[in-house]
């Protein structure tokens, strides 16, 4: 079983910043808050603008079957821009990472 935020290690918890996780019923990515001290404990839902809120680490669980939305220094995941005609003009570029399987 996966141990929540609250049972990690300060070292293991910086590690999991930029993970998918599950925070009771809610689907969110584990981000820092402005209490450094803390350590990671933020928690940004795919929908939320601003900065990661605060989250209660008893109930954040890190998904390590997903891939990361960024790496826990802030970069982004590996891949590439895949752009993708549509016709008449319209084209869709999207960003798809190494874990998923393109098309082209």
């Amino acid at each position: 079983m996966t141990k929540a935020l609250a049972d990690m290690t300060a070292e293991e918890r910086q590690a999991c910043v930029g993970m998918w996780a599950n925070a009771g019923e809610s689907l969110v990515i584990i981000g820092w808050t402005m209490d450094m001290d803390e350590g990671p404990c933020g928690v940004v839902e795919p929908r939320d603008i601003g900065l990661p809120r605060v989250a209660n680490t008893d109930r954040v669980t890190p998904r390590f079957d997903l891939p990361r939305a960024w790496g826990p220094d802030g970069t982004p995941p590996k891949g590439k821009w895949c752009k993708r005609v549509l016709g008449k003009g319209r084209n869709q570029k999207s960003w798809v990472g190494e874990w998923e399987q393109t098309n082209d």
